[in-house]
Formats: C-alpha cells, structure tokens, sequence
C-alpha cells in the first residue's frame, strides 16, 4: 500500500502523542487491519474506520480517502 500522501490531522497527532501511537503502527493498521465500518456517503470522500490489534493493543484508525 502507497503512504505517500498519507496526512495526519492535529487531532490525530495529539491523541498518537498521548497513547503512544507511533506513525508505523498507524500504517500497520490501515495496511492490514480490518474495515469495521464504512461511510461511503460522506462528503466529498468516503471514510473508514480500521481497526488492528499491534504490540498487543486494539488500535482504531479513521481514514478517509482523498481521490
């Protein structure tokens, strides 16, 4: 999977600082978690919630895909 433009909100960097997410495991879990909830009616992209289980934990990500 292509990380390239992959961006963080300031929301998303605040909550990774205070639980200790570091950017791979982020990665980690949109490469291989699982989409345990789609929003393909938002606007104007569709959003994902993933969720994996890395170094032991459940980590929730929200992702929404700009074309």
């Amino acid at each position: 999977m292509n990380f390239e433009n992959l961006i963080f909100s300031s929301h998303a960097i605040r909550q990774m600082f205070f639980m200790r997410i570091n950017d791979r495991e982020v990665r980690q879990a949109i490469a291989y978690g699982e989409i345990i909830e789609e929003n393909l009616e938002n606007t104007p992209f569709p959003s994902y919630l993933i969720l994996d289980f890395v170094g032991g934990r459940a980590l929730h990500v929200y992702e929404k895909f700009y074309s």
